[in-house]
Formats: structure tokens, sequence, C-alpha cells
């Protein structure tokens, strides 16, 4: 068992409160207070170093939360409407500038779409599924060896 002068110099630091009003609790055990002291993590579950487990409340009102979250979300609309007014999207246009001459369009005939052969589109999608299969095998041999690299320097390091 550990003291009392040992419980005490680590409870006075790490004391939380109960959820539901209750006397404070040590941190790290089961003890409810300073004057029942919890036992040592070591001595919980036969010596075996498995610790036994506590509850640790909170002093976190949900409302504040709310209001906080609200601050939040005003400032950052707020900081998004200062940042447009500052810089808006669309560039407005200068006065005085000189105009620019016209320019003639010439419009040339151009032959009618047509579909490729289908030969052709089915040779496509065989090219389509050969790349696809080859950037596979690139990008395996890639990870592979990064991951064999990597053993390799961790078994150096290590050993």
């Amino acid at each position: 068992m550990t003291s009392n002068a040992a419980v005490t110099a680590i409870g006075i630091h790490q004391r939380r409160r109960r959820i539901g009003g209750g006397p404070p609790m040590v941190a790290g055990g089961g003890g409810t207070s300073l004057s029942n002291p919890s036992p040592a993590p070591s001595e919980v579950g036969g010596g075996k170093g498995e610790g036994g487990g506590g509850r640790v409340g909170s002093d976190v009102s949900i409302s504040m939360l709310t209001i906080w979250a609200a601050v939040v979300a005003v400032s950052a609309i707020a900081l998004l409407i200062a940042a447009d007014v500052r810089q808006p999207a669309r560039r407005s246009a200068r006065r005085g500038r000189v105009p620019t001459p016209v320019v003639p369009v010439v419009i040339l005939p151009t032959p009618p779409y047509r579909r490729p052969p289908l030969w052709r589109r089915l040779l496509s999608l065989l090219e389509a599924g050969a790349l696809t299969v080859v950037m596979g095998l690139v990008l395996g041999v890639a990870i592979l060896a990064l991951i064999v690299t990597a053993f390799l320097l961790l078994g150096r390091a290590v050993g």
C-alpha cells in the first residue's frame, strides 16, 4: 500500500471533481478522497500493473460552449466579409483607357463531325486498360521499394 503522505503529495495537484457533485477524487484510482486513498496501480489487479479506472468530471457548461461556438462562427463570417470588401472577386472597369481596335473574324467552313469507327474506339479502350495495368505495376514497384528501404533503414537503426 502507498502511504498517506505519498498520496497527499500526488493528490494535491491531481484532484478532480466527481461527476454529480460528489467529493473530489484522486486521479489514477478509484478512491473518493485523500482520507481514503486508492491503491497504487501495481497493487490493483493482482500486482500485474493493470490500473483500476475512475471517472473524472468536467466543469464545462453546454451554454458556455454554445456561446463560444457562436462567437467563433460570427468572427469567421466577419473576417470573410472584411476580406471580400477589401478585394472584390471581379475587377472593376478602369475609366480613361484607350479602346481596343476591332479585329475582323473570318469564319471558315469546317467538315461536320463524324464518330470514329468501331475498331478505333475498341483500340482506345484496350490501350486505356493496358495503360492502367502498366501504371499500377510501376506504382506497386515504387511503393514496394519504399517499404523495403524503410525496413532496411529500421534494421540498421535497431541492430
